[in-house]
């Protein structure tokens, strides 16, 4: 059982530590927590965890550079000795292609997730099932621009080139045969032709008949001797060719494979198809009934309000989980819900959602105008309110009054209409210092007047 530290807030571990027990038999999470970047190491030290889950946007850091900040963590974690075997997994609201991811995997940042390009989501259970396998450089690989080796035959198999036939006989090519050498017999006279052909057909007899390849197909006419005994030393010159056989007839040799052995063969390939394809099928039904039992039904979740868990087993769905969420009466802390569920998915209308309860308002402008995502094309009531709340707080009045038109909301009217004439009062008050006709008195006075409208801006 391999142990599991989260490195973020409490909000999101409380959520995510039920769905490793429930999704892997071979990862437990501690039950505490990392919520700072900075307690990190100290608590790797405490609690030596196998495998240390970081989330970039849910822990806090104490600089403003937050990724150097976190980099310069991960640099010593994978520099302490003591750390050495912790596996380190990093989950990003990042491009594919960010500079710092690829940072994060030469470090050796083992598994790196990142929304998807599809439904800019995370698949919380696919991130269970990597981190239950062991760590595999296939993981970052694309955060490298590396390729996978392309391995060659030759390079597989060796320098062989060929493989010997027993069946196959050279014949002598006619350019390496050597010019005859005169032999003599014992009294030093010259050996005639039929002594000298006579002993050498002697002495083949002795020795074992040797098997030699040739990649060209040799002539039928040509006779290959094969040595047979010898009767005498008289043995005549008809006896002797004879014993020549053709080269073809020994190529013939080789016994036929049967049509019952062939058919029987073929049977046995088609059982062993049939085998690999019932047990290919078996445990893929094992597997989609095993995460059916694990996994919530999400209708179940959504009438029961548990819009995060909904996002985290189905982030195809984080988009209408998100909107149902909008929609609920009943979930006052919708901020919050909205931060962890932009942790699953990337989608334009969760991150102008997340952008608008952070105060980020120039942020939800610009998501606004730049995305062609069919949620934003037509907004809810609820995105249609906020849009219009950041267009006045941006300074966008005319835009602000033109988006709150269709909503009949007077209470938005009256906080866009107040903001307006606050704007108004502090654009002639600026005009009148820029002028240089106020007095000292008169001067400071505008300048407390400026202040206070803006506040009061501030506050609306």
């Amino acid at each position: 059982m391999k142990k599991v530290l989260l490195a973020m807030d409490e909000g999101i571990a409380s959520k995510l530590a039920p769905m490793f027990e429930e999704n892997s038999q071979s990862l437990k999470v501690i039950p505490q927590c990392v919520p700072y970047c900075r307690s990190i190491i100290q608590s790797l030290s405490r609690f030596k965890p196998d495998i240390l889950f970081l989330s970039m946007k849910r822990i806090k850091y104490d600089t403003k550079d937050s990724q150097q900040e976190l980099f310069n963590t991960i640099y010593k974690i994978k520099t302490d000795p003591e750390f050495s075997q912790v596996r380190i997994v990093v989950q990003a609201s990042l491009p594919k292609n960010d500079p710092f991811l690829r940072e994060l995997a030469k470090l050796q940042v083992e598994d790196i997730f990142i929304p998807d390009d599809n439904g800019g989501s995370i698949n919380m259970l696919n991130v269970i099932k990597q981190l239950s396998k062991p760590a595999n450089l296939k993981n970052i690989d694309r955060f490298l621009a590396i390729k996978a080796p392309n391995l060659h035959k030759n390079e597989i198999l060796g320098k062989e080139d060929h493989i010997q036939n027993d069946n196959e006989i050279e014949t002598e090519s006619p350019k390496n045969k050597t010019k005859p050498i005169e032999e003599k017999n014992e009294e030093g006279s010259p050996k005639t032709k039929r002594s000298i052909k006579l002993e050498r057909t002697a002495k083949t007899n002795q020795s074992k008949p040797v098997k030699i390849i040739s990649k060209t197909k040799p002539s039928p006419q040509k006779k290959v001797s094969i040595p047979h005994p010898i009767k005498s030393e008289h043995t005549s010159k008809v006896e002797v060719e004879k014993n020549y056989v053709p080269e073809k007839k020994i190529k013939k040799v080789q016994k036929p494979i049967s049509n019952s052995k062939k058919n029987l063969t073929k049977k046995h390939i088609i059982v062993i198809c049939i085998l690999l394809a019932v047990c290919f099928v078996s445990a893929y039904i094992f597997h989609l009934s095993r995460s059916a039992i694990n996994t919530p039904p999400y209708t179940s979740l959504i009438n029961q309000g548990k819009y995060v868990q909904a996002a985290t087993y189905y982030p195809s769905k984080a988009v209408e989980v998100e909107n149902k969420m909008l929609n609920d009466s009943n979930i006052k802390d919708k901020a919050t819900n909205t931060s962890e569920i932009a942790d699953i998915s990337d989608a334009d209308p969760i991150k102008f959602d997340d952008a608008y309860f952070n105060g980020n308002f120039n942020k939800v402008v610009t998501i606004y105008e730049n995305s062609n995502n069919q949620y934003l094309l037509k907004l809810s009531n609820a995105r249609r309110t906020m849009l219009a709340y950041s267009y006045m707080k941006t300074g966008d009045v005319q835009d602000a009054k033109e988006v709150a038109k269709p909503l009949n909301n007077q209470q938005l009217n009256d906080k866009i209409n107040a903001y307006e004439k606050f704007q108004k009062a502090n654009s002639i008050l600026q005009d009148k210092l820029k002028s240089g006709q106020l007095n000292d008195s008169d001067r400071q006075k505008a300048q407390h007047e400026i202040r206070k409208n803006k506040l009061a801006m501030k506050q609306l």
